[in-house]
């Protein structure tokens, strides 16, 4: 088998070329490049000036979309400022309710507790950093 196989190099149809260059090709293809390039150039559409900025707008509108649906699907919409005054309000009603506590206790009852849980140390750091 080995003997009957020749030089595949040799082969005629191997040596043919495999494509065609229509007549002529090169002959004009520097004029017709040199006509693409001299071409002149067409005054700026008001399309191509507008086109980059309604892109961003679209983006834009898509993702305030998105934002806004998520809000209201989730039920978040508007509830920012609210919940910021119910946070405020409940904080009022808990000084007001602790105010309220302290003015119940007698002073005597009062002083007697701070001399117990609050050392000297404590009490000075903490008028040292609240009258700054």
């Amino acid at each position: 088998m080995m003997k009957d196989t020749k030089n595949i190099l040799e082969q005629a149809s191997l040596k043919q070329a495999p494509f065609t260059v229509p007549e002529g090709y090169f002959q004009t293809v520097e004029d017709r490049v040199r006509e693409r390039i001299a071409k002149p150039e067409r005054g700026t559409r008001l399309w191509t000036v507008l086109k980059p900025g309604m892109a961003v707008a679209a983006m834009f509108l898509i993702i305030f979309g998105i934002g806004y649906a998520t809000l209201s699907l989730t039920g978040t919409l508007g509830s920012g400022r609210s919940a910021q005054l119910a946070q405020a309000e409940s904080v009022s009603a808990v000084e007001e309710n602790l105010n309220e506590a302290i003015e119940a206790v007698p002073d005597e009852e009062l002083l007697e507790y701070l001399t117990e849980t609050v050392s000297w140390s404590d009490l000075q750091s903490f008028i040292a950093e609240n009258l700054q």
